[in-house]
């Protein structure tokens, strides 16, 4: 009798903070939205504000034409926004700056795959 009333007790004892996904008392609340303002362009881009990474990349790149890094990640916006034509030419420019980067051939091989799936019957 006494096994039968403590073993469910025991089991919620014991496995409730396994099952709990959050520390008792605090809400499932997001933090604040991060300052768009002044965060990177890679935070930017990996919260889906293309438009704001695109407007401090552009000047970085015109800039500094030799940051492997800002090409890169400019080709990532450009891509976002359909334009491969323009961001072909930046991301071989990083895979030319910096061949050894692994993310900067596969966002060159992306754009590639991107660009022949668009292509017509005839131009392929």
């Amino acid at each position: 009798m006494l096994r039968r009333l403590l073993l469910p007790i025991l089991f919620a004892i014991i496995l409730s903070p396994i099952l709990s996904p959050w520390p008792a008392g605090r809400a499932a609340e997001p933090g604040p939205a991060p300052d768009t303002q002044s965060v990177g362009p890679q935070v930017l881009i990996q919260s889906g504000h293309w438009k704001r990474a695109r407007a401090i990349l552009e000047p970085q790149v015109k800039i500094h034409p030799q940051d492997a890094r800002s090409c890169y990640l400019l080709a990532e916006v450009k891509e976002a926004f359909k334009d491969f034509g323009g961001a072909l030419p930046l991301a071989q420019r990083a895979v030319d700056l910096d061949g050894r980067n692994s993310d900067y051939h596969l966002k060159l091989g992306q754009i590639f795959g991107e660009m022949a799936a668009q292509a017509s019957v005839l131009s392929a």
